[in-house]
């Protein structure tokens, strides 16, 4: 039986990337799709930030948007 430190390391994943979102505009006012959008994200008020997993979705939903939130990372 091989000794534990002589085995090869298996590479370990890199941690998936994220991006960092703002909600820095109000989304009073816009339609109803766009509302629903920014609660979907689970945005409450003005100023949140929160980070998603860095998808293609996702940046489909940003883009959805723009208006309303930023890509801070």
């Amino acid at each position: 039986m091989a000794d534990e430190s002589t085995r090869p390391q298996k590479p370990r994943p890199d941690r998936p990337k994220t991006i960092r979102i703002e909600y820095y505009q109000s989304a009073e006012g816009y339609p109803q799709e766009q509302q629903e959008k920014i609660r979907t994200l689970g945005f409450t008020e003005v100023g949140q930030i929160r980070e998603y997993p860095d998808t293609l979705s996702m940046h489909h939903i940003v883009s959805d948007v723009p208006h309303l939130i930023r890509i801070i990372e």
